[in-house]
Formats: C-alpha cells, sequence, structure tokens
C-alpha cells in the first residue's frame, strides 16, 4: 500500500480511523519501524493469537474491503490484495516488542505522543465502516424470520417489511446490513421487543397467568443460571476462542447466547418483583442479577 506522503515520521502519518480508534496499516508501520513490509507481516502470521481482533488489530476483506478501495483517496490497495490489516495502538506497541530493537521503541513512544495520544476525530479523518458480520446478518434475518412467521400467514410478508424498516430507523441505516456490528445484540432486542400485534391485529385480551411458589423458584433459578452462563461467555471470551478453531459453533452459539440474554431481560423486567419475593420467602440464594 502506498501513501501520498514519501516519507512517513510520527509527525505526519496519515490519520486513519477504524470502529473510532486510530489506526495503522502494515506499509505505514513498516516505514515508521525502519524495517519491510514483510517482516511485519511475518511476524504477525506467526503470533496471530497475540493479535486479538478489535483489540490489537483489524483484518478487512471481502466486501468490507472492496468498499475500502473506494473510501481510502489517498491510498492505493494492490488490486490483488485480499485483505489488509490495521493496527492499533495496542498492535503497534505488539510489533514494537517483536522487533526488538532500541530505535523501534523510541518511535513507538513518539508515536504515543504524536499520533495515538492526541488522536482527535475530525471531519476529513476516514472513518472506516463496520457492518454486521456476515453471521451476524443471517442472526438478524433468522430473528426476522422467527418473529413474523409467529403471526398468521395472511400478515407475513407485512411484518418482514415493518420488521425491516424499524431497524432502519431506530439505528438510522439504508440497510440492516449497515448496523454497526458492536449493535448486533441491541438489534436482536429491537426485534424481540417491537410490538406487531397491535399494528396489524387486534391485540388479544391474554389471561394473566398465575404462578405458584414452585413455578417462581424454577423461574428464578432458570434466569439466575442464564445470566451466569452468558456471563461466562462473554468475559471469558469463549465466541473469540471457538473462532480461532475454526469450529462453526461460534456463529450459532453467539446468536443462542444473545437471545437468551435479551428474554432473560425481558422475562425478568416483567416478573420481577413476584421473582424477588419469590427468592426472600423461599430462602434462594443462586447469584443476584437486574431484574427492575
Amino acid at each position: 500500500m502506498t501513501h501520498s506522503i514519501t516519507t512517513v515520521t510520527p509527525d505526519n502519518v496519515p490519520q486513519l480511523t477504524y470502529d473510532g480508534k486510530p489506526v495503522v496499516t502494515t506499509a505505514v508501520l513498516a516505514q515508521l519501524y525502519g524495517t519491510d513490509e514483510v517482516r511485519i507481516r511475518q511476524n504477525y502470521t506467526k503470533n496471530k493469537d497475540r493479535f486479538v481482533q478489535g483489540k490489537h488489530c483489524y483484518k478487512v476483506e471481502g466486501k468490507e474491503l472492496s468498499r475500502l478501495r473506494v473510501a481510502l483517496s489517498d491510498s492505493q490497495i494492490p488490486a490483488k490484495a485480499r485483505s489488509l490489516v490495521l493496527y492499533t495502538e495496542r498492535g503497534a506497541a505488539r510489533h514494537a516488542k517483536m522487533l526488538e530493537t532500541n530505535a523501534a521503541w523510541d518511535v513507538f513512544e513518539a508515536l504515543e505522543d504524536n499520533y495515538f495520544g492526541k488522536f482527535e476525530p475530525k471531519a476529513n479523518n476516514l472513518a472506516l465502516p463496520n457492518p454486521l458480520t456476515p453471521d451476524h446478518q443471517r442472526g438478524i434475518q433468522k430473528a426476522v424470520a422467527r418473529k413474523a412467521q409467529s403471526l398468521p400467514k395472511p400478515i407475513q410478508r407485512q411484518a418482514f417489511s415493518r420488521l425491516y424498516g424499524h431497524l432502519k430507523d431506530r439505528f438510522n441505516v439504508g440497510t440492516y446490513k449497515d448496523i454497526d456490528d458492536s449493535q448486533y445484540t441491541e438489534a436482536l432486542g429491537a426485534i424481540q421487543s417491537y410490538e406487531l400485534e397491535g399494528e396489524l391485529m387486534p391485540q388479544e385480551e391474554k389471561p394473566s397467568a398465575t404462578f405458584s411458589d414452585g413455578d417462581l423458584s424454577d423461574l428464578y433459578i432458570l434466569l439466575c443460571h442464564v445470566h451466569w452462563i452468558y456471563r461466562h461467555w462473554s468475559d471469558y471470551r469463549i465466541e473469540e476462542a471457538l473462532r480461532l478453531v475454526q469450529s462453526p459453533a461460534a456463529s450459532q452459539m453467539c446468536e443462542h447466547m444473545s437471545m437468551a440474554d435479551t428474554y432473560k431481560t425481558i422475562v425478568a423486567r416483567a416478573k420481577g418483583e413476584l421473582l424477588e419475593a419469590s427468592r426472600k420467602r423461599l430462602g434462594l440464594n443462586y447469584g443476584i442479577f437486574p431484574i427492575h
């Protein structure tokens, strides 16, 4: 990748943002550290497990790379390039450590002061898109289908249209695919909480459900376990680990976990007072989670 700036120094690094963070390309990093791009790529390839996506770097490929070719007016991406790696401040630090030269560390310290440390988004900065991944797009499609197909067949087609329209309005995008990937779980919740019955058909009066003490205790225990399973899934980055071993369970489990967390929250809010009263009355202590 070549830049309009012939010699790159920590004082004139081309400002580039991705996911709201300042980033640098492989070419820029190599020039700054006084090495070649091949060395940077080799260090990345040999130590992929030490470069966490979204934390140390971003790998841009597929349709996103195609959009990037158009967006980068001051840069050129080789026509045959199938992917592009963008490094955050922590990724740049990893490379400085791998090169093991005083010069690389001196440059990185200068980058901290002159680029990463004082970076402020400006109107003319390039903000690269971070749309839903293909797996998350399918997750949205499935959630919309489940919601729409739960209604009588004559109004299902209209329900599909209303749900996708709701997503576009809610997240201010032209198509649901442009929703930021970090908002995937929020988008699933928006689908589930959207009331279609009142819009497309009269809402039936539903008898209020009654729960015995046993029902309430079972429900409380179930929600507690769902809460902690989702917490462990997120805190221990299990999805990331599954993707590293290229397990197909990664996307499937992610969808189920997100849906479980969404429904847990909905049920807990709806029955919060009953659940809390039952917990105290029966002396349950399976771990408290927000239910109000």
